[in-house]
């Protein structure tokens, strides 16, 4: 992983991410279960998309990548996504999950250094 795509996955991911929680904690109803499951469903796949885009990385480089993300998260929902919802957004179960979500999905789904190593001795 690069410092380059360090930093253009963070952004993108940002980007993506207080899109879907402004949506789906601000328009949607988010009490339904149909909705309460797409939304961490889309953010899974939003997360995975991402990290799976910026390389092949080894754990100790995920779990660096999950302590930006996490940090970013933090400050750019604080920034900003509280800002376009309300300030209610932090007593709402699903803002939280939504974090677990991502950095879960992010550490379990990303492109493996180990994997990639073993194909290419296979041939």
């Amino acid at each position: 992983m690069t410092i380059a795509s360090l930093l253009l996955g963070t952004i993108i991911s940002q980007v993506l991410f207080v899109i879907t929680k402004v949506v789906f904690l601000e328009y949607l109803n988010i009490d339904n279960w149909a909705v309460y499951v797409a939304f961490f469903v889309l953010l899974a796949v939003e997360a995975i998309a991402v990290v799976r885009r910026m390389g092949t990385i080894n754990y100790i480089e995920a779990f660096f990548l999950t302590g930006v993300w996490f940090i970013s998260l933090l400050i750019i929902d604080y920034i900003i996504t509280s800002r376009l919802i309300d300030e209610d957004v932090y007593t709402s179960l699903a803002y939280w999950i939504s974090y677990l979500v991502i950095l879960l999905s992010l550490i379990i789904f990303h492109k493996k250094l180990h994997v990639q190593v073993r194909r290419d001795n296979a041939k």
